[in-house]
């Protein structure tokens, strides 16, 4: 699939043209499409006349710009009212700009590329280095289907003068070169070379069977979910391209995405400073494992998912709730007597150094023992009428630290679920817990 003029979807964008619904053009009426990552898909629209067109899932639209567009969503104009002019917005769940698809319709191709994912894969200052390969990188069979991951060049011609673009301070071998280029392009004239000027990396799911719009959507995000877990920050699709028949369409999902969720998402990264990567870890196993079952950690992952960066007491008080609830449950799935229930996952699935960070802050607070300390931290949290003898004596950026020691935690159950080596998992906690300071 031959990928140009790709939908960023972290960038704002808009769109005006007709509407109308599949079959009925000649009741077009004005519109408008806005996409942003925060406020998603929105349909502005102007109907003039008593005509009000009937409920419908969806929207097929001509753009001033020439292009065509369905819009997929929940769409309903209202009753008749008398009203001469009826104006108003309506949120969609997609835009799909390249041709009319029709309700329910399925997709065979999918392709989309995922925020972090070039530096998960190769470092962006050594790209050039990478081969281009027309074969996947890697392949894996799902239930749903066959999930690639690629790589994408942009080319530029080749001068037929070979020195306008490559240069050497020896002027013989720069001679030498041109004409040895003179005599094979002469030898294969049929077709012109290029030269690979940039290089990134893609997903491709082949759906077996075919797949809704919705479904699509769903793949890509556990998907997204994983590399969340993996790279340590919110991940997001940058682009969503689907083929049907010989036409590339572009999707815009609504993500409704907060301003520091999107900071998150497009923070850089650095591939020698990433504890996993695709180098580190046997990536097939670990996404065949992750699909087992893509929603099992979902608590956990959306706390990685809509980081913004920020944090205050009430927030915090929630997610210490739930990470609390989690130690719970990682206890109950290893059978451990209630007793250690949050002590134990800090014993199992902690680096000394997370623990040792814990037990200093409940320390300096009055309470050695940990398991207790977590313990009467989320009951005085839990319970509005307890007395709250230990919450009182933490500072807001104790119980920050204590929450994020939590989480890294818990994820360091999920990463040994998943097969990752124990080596980089004290490596990934080492990374991104916080410091004593």
């Amino acid at each position: 699939m031959t990928l140009r003029n790709e939908a960023d979807l972290f960038s704002e964008k808009q769109w005006s043209g007709m509407f109308f619904l599949p079959g009925q053009e000649s009741k077009k009426f004005l519109g408008k499409v806005s996409f942003s990552p925060g406020n998603g898909v929105v349909f502005s629209y102007s109907i003039d006349g008593l005509d009000v067109p009937p409920e419908s899932e969806i929207l097929h639209g001509k753009l001033d710009s020439g292009e065509i567009c369905t819009l997929v969503g929940n769409f309903s104009f209202g009753d008749y009212d008398y009203s001469i002019t009826r104006k108003g917005k309506k949120y969609a769940f997609f835009l799909v700009l390249g041709d009319f698809i029709n309700e329910g319709e399925d997709f065979h191709e999918e392709v989309f590329s995922l925020s972090g994912m070039q530096e998960f894969f190769f470092p962006e200052g050594h790209k050039d280095k990478v081969k281009y390969s027309k074969t996947p990188l890697l392949e894996i069979e799902t239930d749903y289907g066959i999930i690639s991951f690629r790589n994408k060049a942009n080319y530029a011609y080749l001068a037929p003068d070979i020195t306008a673009q490559i240069d050497h301070q020896n002027p013989s071998a720069l001679a030498e070169l041109k004409s040895a280029f003179e005599k094979i392009k002469a030898q294969y004239g049929d077709s012109p070379f290029w030269l690979k000027q940039d290089i990134s990396y893609m997903v491709t799911i082949e759906a077996n069977p075919k797949a809704t719009i919705d479904e699509i959507y769903d793949h890509i995000f556990n998907l997204c979910r994983l590399f969340s877990i993996l790279i340590f920050q919110p991940v997001y699709p940058e682009y969503i391209k689907l083929k049907r028949n010989s036409k590339i369409l572009s999707v815009y999902p609504t993500l409704l995405l907060s301003e520091g969720t999107i900071d998150q998402s497009k923070r850089r990264l650095y591939y020698p400073n990433m504890p996993i990567n695709n180098s580190k870890i046997d990536l097939k196993a670990v996404i065949t494992k992750w699909l087992e079952d893509p929603k099992k950690y979902s608590t956990i992952v959306e706390s990685i998912q809509y980081e913004t960066g920020l944090r205050n007491p009430h927030s915090l008080h929630g997610e210490l709730l739930l990470y609390a609830s989690q130690f719970e449950e990682i206890s109950y799935n290893d059978e451990v007597e209630k007793k250690d229930r949050y002590v134990d996952p800090v014993n199992k699935y902690a680096t000394a150094d997370v623990k040792d960070k814990l037990s200093l802050i409940f320390t300096a607070a009055g309470e050695d023992d940990l398991g207790k300390g977590i313990s009467d931290l989320r009951n005085e949290i839990a319970h509005a009428f307890k007395p709250r003898n230990l919450l009182e004596k933490f500072k807001i950026m104790d119980k920050v630290k204590i929450a994020q020691l939590m989480q890294i935690t818990i994820i360091g159950y999920v990463l040994e679920k998943l097969g990752v080596e124990r080596n980089l998992i004290e490596d990934y906690q080492k990374r991104f817990s916080p410091s004593n300071n």
